[in-house]
């Protein structure tokens, strides 16, 4: 299944092989103020029996023949483009038992719906918001600029808030939840001589309580990265974790392979 943008927001099937498009159908249609860029970043959800997209300041849920259920149009306050604006993540909408919680770009704040009706559960402002991580043991794992929060799923009231400066913060799915965060180091003058590349602060941290398991350096070898990386996407599999990196900035990612020891 896919969402994609125009003057209407539609759905598609596609055959998994080839890609081709089995078939195509609009959803809603928005009006001409609706066509911002930043606001037309589409995300599509799925659980056993329906499909949840997001974008426009709507929240759109079908069946998965793509028949509509209900759409919400989100209650916005009035943007303020702050210069970090750009640091928003289009997060997917993430089930949990009978709810699913999103969020809308340029929006400091994370909603929970019920599934079935798109009914408010809770909606809870987070500053300077960046993008959902995940569930995890109760918790909706939140990562904001320089911070990782966790929200009660049942309420939406923050559990824990930590700092996570200049970083990124990734949940490993598996049998205990972990969540891998990777923050870039500042290399000095002795070490880009020794030819150390871009090193990363790669970490666990329990999502229980928001404090630190272990942490180790990772010389990723970058050695053109004289601003720094960028860290992301990740993917987590039963071989190891799967990274793209690249400089700050620049057009060029690498694929890595991380290996929990």
């Amino acid at each position: 299944f896919g969402a994609h943008s125009s003057a209407s927001n539609g759905r598609c099937r596609f055959i998994d092989d080839t890609g081709e498009v089995l078939d195509e159908r609009s959803l809603v249609n928005f009006r001409r103020a609706s066509r911002s860029k930043l606001f037309r970043q589409f995300q599509i959800g799925r659980s056993i029996d329906r499909l949840v997209t997001t974008g426009s300041g709507c929240v759109i849920c079908t069946d998965l023949r793509g028949q509509l259920l209900w759409v919400r149009k989100q209650p916005w306050r009035p943007f303020e483009k702050k210069s970090n604006w750009y640091l928003h993540r289009p997060s997917r909408p993430v089930f949990s038992g009978k709810s699913v919680i999103v969020a809308q770009p340029a929006d400091e704040s994370v909603t929970c719906l019920r599934s079935d009706t798109g009914s408010l559960l809770w909606k809870s402002p987070v500053r300077d918001f960046n993008e959902i991580l995940g569930v995890s043991s109760g918790k909706v794992i939140v990562a904001a600029s320089g911070r990782m929060l966790a929200l009660n799923l049942e309420d939406g009231r923050v559990l824990w808030d930590r700092l996570q400066l200049g970083g990124r913060g990734f949940l490993v799915s598996g049998t205990d939840d972990r969540i891998f965060t990777l923050a870039p180091v500042s290399r000095n003058d002795e070490m880009k001589s020794a030819g150390w590349g871009a090193m990363g602060l790669a970490s666990w941290i329990d999502p229980g309580d928001g404090k630190e398991q272990a942490s180790w350096l990772v010389d990723f070898q970058l050695d053109g990265a004289k601003q720094g990386f960028q860290a992301g996407p990740m993917v987590s599999t039963d071989k190891g974790l799967f990274l793209f990196a690249g400089e700050y900035k620049g057009l060029n990612r690498t694929l890595f392979r991380l290996v929990p020891q």
